[in-house]
């Protein structure tokens, strides 16, 4: 049963990154970053309704750009999302947990190369 009607969009804020690795990480020290580090402080300081993680292992076609990783992160809405205020747990957790965020990414990612979509999901039946 869904909560909304099939082939409307979802109600949430959702958002698409591509992850780049950081130079001179192997894939082995990436997962482990990401998997045991970064997944759950930002389970911890984001309000997430859902958090995907899609390890990349191989391109599909050739010439794709070099991705380690794709995450997808909902929110039960769009202003949970784009408000840094909600997005970092309120106004007096928000600046330490924005400093946590970014010294834990900047470990194990590629800040530069980092893309990021706001994007509107939907729901359809197989």
């Amino acid at each position: 049963m869904s909560l909304w009607p099939e082939g409307e969009n979802t109600p949430e804020g959702s958002m698409l990154t591509l992850l780049h690795c950081r130079a001179g990480l192997t894939d082995a020290e990436f997962l482990r970053r990401w998997r045991q580090g970064h997944s759950p402080l930002a389970l911890e300081v984001h309000p997430l309704w859902n958090y995907v993680r899609n390890v990349v292992t191989a391109p599909v076609l050739p010439g794709s750009p070099p991705l380690c990783g794709i995450v997808e992160e909902q929110f039960r809405t769009r202003n949970e999302l784009l408000d840094p205020v909600r997005l970092f747990g309120g106004w007096l957790r928000m600046l330490p947990s924005m400093l946590r965020v970014y010294a834990d990414v900047r470990g194990f990612l590629d800040l530069a190369a980092i893309e990021n979509y706001l994007v509107t999901e939907r729901w359809f039946r197989g």
